[in-house]
């Protein structure tokens, strides 16, 4: 049984021995080199048809015309050493119209790119596109397409010719790399090409033909769109247009070519063709290939290849990629060209967009994602807050799916939808528009401060909606707690529970919980335990998978309870029970399990037991890499722990690598005046002090001192170790010979 690979090379290899046969002989030929089969007949017609009878046809591969520039030669007939004024000097390139020369005139004195008709397509239908050409380009005044200067005919002999502006550069793609432009510049490099393409398409013309070799770079770094040569003007009513691009014509280069272009309808040929091949141009720019090769293929297998194969995702070419980039370039290759942008002007908007870390068009604009692009495009104003926007999405996140979990009425379901309307618009309106001068805001205005402001006038906003203020409350206690401000953490986790309505004992577990843990981070022992005991009492006989994850919870909570107020062994215990419980009973990974297993470990090194210790803190350290990444805050965390006990194991060389990889990434992500950036430099100092290295320790213990003195006040107990810290330093850097 013959494959289709099969019929394509019976269909190509009868189409090439047709067309290269006499019109008298060529129905002979064609049925020789079919065997007969009248539906491989059929189809070799179809692309006689299709053959362009000026030979503007170029097949991309593998064909003279996308092969190097042509020198001059039998082919083109013998031209004289002038043309219309013009004296030619070497040919520079050609096309399926026509041979290329630079050529200089000298009065007005001007080199330029002289575009000759080639003597054997000197037909009416030639003569005419050659006219349209010509009309198309003097149309076009823009700094990224090549100039036109005159149009003429070489009355002796006969020749017409236009004079177009000699650009001096390389193509697009030779120019990316051979100045190893960096993926942003060659995005804003493909914006101005479509800048350009766009003027030529709101003066009624389609490029058709737009390939790298066809956009060169001048040495300034201007990008300038050659040859037009192929333009269709877009007013489909102009005969004289149809009359030039027949049904079944293909014109353009076949590799970058959208499908309907393939087809070799006229009345599909739209601006969204060329949109198509700045997508192609864009992927070539980006992975260093096209996303559809076609490369050795005959013309035929190469169409149905254009027409039916999915493009390779650009991320898989090329790893790494912004997901918006990949969203960008898709949209502009799509085989439907409903599905593309619908002008040039759109993709070039897009992809600044992209450049100016605003959200795009192609992506649908939610919330979490347009928080992520003002926090890329407001690094400035975000600082060392840059965390809040984790807890900000994370926040907003489980508000999501708790309200997307099963109720049992549709009015339930309803206001969940309301809560989290609520939440977005709070986020997006009052918050970020406050501080975004690009909406409205004032520049002046940190995020901190609109944030404290929203927070003020959150319980007018919402007097009628105590659901959606309690959510929203909820997530500024998380928020806030990020932030260190414990105080307001706590004022807001406390306004969310008492919004909560006692009927629904799940969510006020969890505020209960998330109080529990505010009042530990303030010391408020007493506070804490009284929480912790409301929780305990909201346990009941349900022992489904939730309710399981909440006993063992609250069990963590009184481990830390336990451990804050000096009793370590019965920490120990809790800790201890809910790490193997929760290895028993939870999904591989759970964060309660991990973290516990993380104060295990902990414990274990205060109470002396350092190989326990070892044992359990390479195990989370191995888990908290692969699941959550080697930068996420609690993966940082679980480091410092580990490089504490390398320190109590006297192991300075590998502790200090460790607490360097920390801090580096700290300061990274979170700044300089960060709380556990500043607890990271004083136990780093501990254990510099401990190394014998006290004038290091003391310069890093100092630094750590006056930050956290700064954010959390003098009496805190981090503030009071750091500064302590710094004290024995400097004394023993001081008492050293």
């Amino acid at each position: 049984m013959s494959t289709d690979a099969d019929r394509f090379r019976l269909i190509d290899e009868a189409f090439r021995r047709a067309v290269a046969a006499d019109a008298a002989d060529r129905d002979r030929v064609l049925t020789e080199a079919s065997g007969g089969d009248e539906s491989v007949i059929a189809e070799v017609r179809s692309l006689l048809d299709a053959d362009a009878i000026d030979n503007t046809l170029t097949l991309g591969q593998p064909t003279a015309d996308d092969a190097a520039p042509a020198q001059a030669g039998p082919a083109w007939g013998d031209l004289p050493a002038t043309i219309g004024g013009y004296e030619l000097e070497t040919p520079i390139g050609r096309g399926g119209m026509g041979v290329v020369y630079r050529a200089r005139r000298f009065s007005p004195a001007r080199t330029v790119a002289l575009k000759i008709i080639r003597r054997a397509l000197t037909s009416e239908t030639t003569l005419r596109r050659f006219r349209l050409e010509a009309e198309a380009l003097a149309r076009m005044q823009h700094p990224g397409i090549a100039a036109l200067y005159e149009i003429g005919l070489d009355e002796g002999i006969d020749q017409p010719f236009f004079a177009m502006e000699l650009v001096e550069g390389e193509s697009i793609t030779a120019h990316a790399e051979s100045r190893n432009l960096s993926v942003n510049e060659r995005l804003g490099l493909l914006a101005r090409v479509c800048d350009a393409i766009d003027h030529a398409h709101t003066r009624g013309v389609i490029h058709r033909d737009l390939k790298p070799e066809n956009v060169f770079v001048t040495a300034d770094g201007q990008p300038k769109v050659l040859d037009l040569g192929i333009a269709k003007l877009l007013d489909h009513d102009n005969e004289s247009v149809t009359s030039v691009t027949e049904a079944g014509q293909i014109v353009g280069t076949l590799g970058y070519m959208s499908p309907e272009q393939v087809s070799g309808d006229p009345r599909a040929i739209d601006p969204r063709c060329d949109v198509y091949a700045l997508g192609v141009l864009g992927y070539e720019l980006l992975a260093g290939r096209r996303p559809i090769e076609t490369t050795g293929m005959g013309m035929y297998e190469a169409i149905h290849h254009i027409k039916n194969t999915p493009p390779e995702p650009l991320a898989a070419a090329r790893p790494g990629l912004d997901p918006d980039i990949v969203t960008i370039v898709s949209k502009a290759i799509a085989k439907d060209a409903a599905d593309r942008y619908e002008s040039a002007a759109r993709l070039a908007d897009d992809i600044r967009r992209f450049l100016a870390d605003e959200p795009i068009t192609a992506r649908p604009p939610s919330t979490l994602y347009q928080l992520s692009k003002f926090a890329k495009r407001n690094r400035t104003l975000v600082g060392s807050v840059a965390a809040i926007f984790v807890v900000l999405v994370a926040s907003l996140a489980a508000v999501g799916l708790s309200l997307r979990a099963a109720r049992a009425s549709q009015r339930q379901a309803e206001a969940d939808r309301e809560v989290t309307q609520a939440v977005n618009a709070f986020l997006l309106e009052d918050l970020i528009a406050a501080a975004d001068p690009r909406r409205g805001g004032d520049q002046s205005v940190t995020l901190i401060d609109a944030l404290n402001d929203a927070t003020e006038n959150l319980g007018d906003r919402f007097a009628a909606a105590p659901r959606s203020e309690a959510a929203i409350r909820a997530a500024l206690g998380e928020i806030y707690s990020t932030l260190n401000d414990f105080p307001r953490a706590t004022e807001n986790t406390r306004r969310a529970l008492d919004l909560t309505p006692g009927g629904d004992p799940a969510l006020r577990f969890d505020r209960l919980n998330a109080l529990a843990v505010l009042h530990m981070d303030l010391d408020e022992f007493d506070e804490a335990t009284a929480a912790l005991d409301e929780a305990d009492s909201l346990l009941t006989g349900d022992r489904s998978d939730q309710w399981t994850r909440r006993r063992l919870e609250v069990r963590g909570n009184r481990g830390r309870l336990l451990y804050k107020t000096g009793d370590s062994e019965a920490a120990l215990a809790e800790y201890r029970f809910v790490h193997d419980e929760g290895k028993r009973r939870l999904p591989p990974g759970d964060d309660l399990t991990l973290a516990a297993g993380g104060a295990v470990s902990l414990i274990y090194q205060q109470l002396g037991r350092l190989d326990e210790a070892q044992a359990m803190s390479e195990e989370a350290v191995r888990l908290y890499e692969d699941l959550y990444g080697p930068e996420h805050p609690d993966t940082l965390t679980t480091l410092t722990n580990h490089a504490m006990l390398l320190t109590r194991l006297e192991r300075y060389g590998e502790a200090e690598s460790t607490f360097r990889r920390v801090l580096d990434a700290r300061l990274r992500t979170m700044g300089d005046d960060n709380v556990d950036t500043n607890v990271t430099r004083a136990v780093y100092a501990g254990m510099l002090l401990k190394a014998g290295r006290p004038a290091e320790a003391a310069e890093l213990a100092r630094l750590a001192c006056d930050r956290l003195t700064a954010v959390l006040g003098p009496e805190h107990r981090y503030t009071a170790r750091a500064c302590t810290t710094a004290e024995q330093a400097d004394a023993a850097a001081h008492s050293t010979p």
